[in-house]
């Protein structure tokens, strides 16, 4: 339900729209949302971590930066939820 609700969120998303960020930053605050309420479901992690790296490649930032940032987010999320697919997308960020 949750995850369907944040790719709600996301669908709104059209070449005509500008808002992107907002959206991606809608979709992500779902997923937050979910999170406090579930916090050992890989799914939810998987979801929000695909969504927070598509929104850093919008904000133009430093390629180092973003990177950092990127595994500074998956490093906090490993601690909570340990899945093997989430210790793939560490390893590729």
């Amino acid at each position: 339900m949750w995850i369907n609700l944040a790719y709600y969120h996301l669908s709104k998303i059209s070449p005509a729209n500008e808002d992107r960020l907002y959206c991606m930053d809608s979709a992500l605050n779902v997923l937050t949302r979910a999170l406090e309420s579930n916090r050992t479901c890989g799914e939810l992690y998987e979801n929000y971590l695909l969504i927070w790296v598509n929104r850093s490649d919008l904000l133009r930032l430093d390629r180092k930066q973003l990177n950092e940032q990127n595994r500074k987010i998956c490093r906090k999320i490993l601690k909570n939820c340990s899945t093997y697919p989430l210790w793939i997308r560490y390893l590729h960020l």
